[in-house]
């Protein structure tokens, strides 16, 4: 049972004018049957098709539940979908594709699974297992991506989230993923295992935009390479400082070539201490990187409330 007066569908669109009355229709039958009125979010991200013009006419055809956002251009869909979170005022929001992989009834389904299990956000995953190794791959780079490095982030744009998770989001970041961001808020999180309410013959990320994004946020959002520079610094450190003084030991206690001790434990030693500040200045850099988000992650040219 949903306890709330509004939920908000927060649905990020590129291309897919011919969609958007349906989901309107569909979210309308499914609130239909509950104690709560519906908020729909459709976020312009840069389509070059008529998505815009007809997300308008929606707004103005249903002024109390619909409202578009138009993006300046082509952001992606994290960007449009934190846009999205962003303008919400329910008291839970739901994600959905524009492409109605999931529906907004499945939506309500998802509320209902995160309230009951007393949880702040849920995703819904689907029944269907896929393996493409080219797709793993692109998805391992995402994982490798998550700015804590250990939590098993499954990805995916269908989710149910609490208002309170919702409005302690804060990044101002150009790259954004989203997924990291919730789970970064809160450790109550599961997921619910979905069939598709349409079968989509093609992903909307294919395999090249699925890599460009992983590498991104691998390298520009998380801040891995700072990481493992880290890392190796330390560790390539302490390895080198103990070979030194294996071959200190080795000098005290055996008989070596003249000068061959010398030579290499000050190699060792200059070689130890040089990683050891890069390991340092790594650290360092990586703080710095934390707190220098100041980019804006998307920029709206206007919304239907602007008319």
């Amino acid at each position: 049972m949903i306890n709330c007066d509004k939920i908000s569908f927060v649905i990020p669109v590129y291309n897919n004018a011919a969609s958007i009355e349906e989901i309107v229709n569909l979210t309308q039958t499914a609130i239909a049957e509950k104690q709560c009125k519906a908020e729909i979010i459709f976020v312009n991200d840069g389509s070059t098709d008529n998505s815009w013009e007809q997300i308008s006419l929606l707004s103005e055809k249903h002024k109390d539940s619909v409202t578009g956002i138009d993006l300046m251009k082509n952001f992606g869909q994290h960007h449009a979908t934190l846009c999205g979170i962003r303008h919400a005022t329910g008291q839970f929001i739901i994600t959905l594709d524009d492409d109605l992989a999931y529906s907004p009834a499945q939506g309500l389904e998802l509320i209902e699974f995160m309230t009951e299990s007393k949880l702040d956000l849920a995703y819904g995953i689907s029944n269907k297992k896929q393996f493409e190794i080219s797709r793993n791959l692109g998805k391992c780079l995402l994982l490798i991506g998550t700015s804590i490095g250990i939590k098993q982030i499954v990805g995916s744009s269908f989710r149910a989230i609490s208002a309170n998770v919702a409005k302690n989001i804060s990044h101002n970041g150009d790259v954004v993923f989203i997924d990291d961001l919730l789970t970064s808020i809160t450790d109550k999180y599961n997921y619910k295992k979905f069939d598709n309410f349409r079968i989509n013959k093609k992903s909307r990320y294919n395999n090249a935009s699925l890599y460009k994004m992983g590498l991104n946020i691998a390298f520009f959002y998380s801040g891995f390479p700072l990481k493992l520079l880290s890392y190796i610094g330390i560790i390539g450190s302490v390895i080198s400082g103990i070979a030194g003084l294996f071959f200190l030991y080795k000098k005290l206690f055996f008989k070596v070539p003249l000068g061959y001790t010398s030579l290499i434990v000050a190699i060792l030693f200059s070689a130890s201490a040089i990683l050891f500040g890069i390991g340092v200045l790594g650290k360092y850099l990586y703080r710095i990187h934390n707190n220098k988000n100041n980019v804006a992650p998307y920029h709206v040219r206007k919304t239907t409330k602007d008319a």
